[in-house]
């Protein structure tokens, strides 16, 4: 049975995809100097907020989304025009 998945504290489904990051404002943007390297990435539809897509490097940020950590905050979000290259 697949692990219930959370976003700010409600039941959503994710997927586990790579990504090549796309335009972050430097110095801001935590992956201003990622642009353009590809990562391991949590893909989330919202009814709020849309797409969101938080780096998932090394599989701190899956974690977040499966023990409801996501309304916490403290997860890296991506830069909205990331593209997915495939699922994991």
């Amino acid at each position: 049975m697949p692990e219930t998945t959370y976003w700010r504290g409600m039941p959503t489904p994710v997927r586990r995809v790579r990504v090549r990051i796309g335009h972050a404002p430097p110095p801001a943007h935590w992956a201003w100097s990622l642009v353009g390297e590809e990562r391991d990435a949590v893909f989330i539809e919202t009814m709020t907020e849309g797409r969101v897509l938080i780096d998932d490097e090394g599989g701190v940020d899956m974690a977040i989304v499966t023990r409801m950590y996501a309304s916490a905050g403290g997860w890296r979000r991506l830069p909205d025009d990331s593209m997915i290259l495939r699922d994991l």
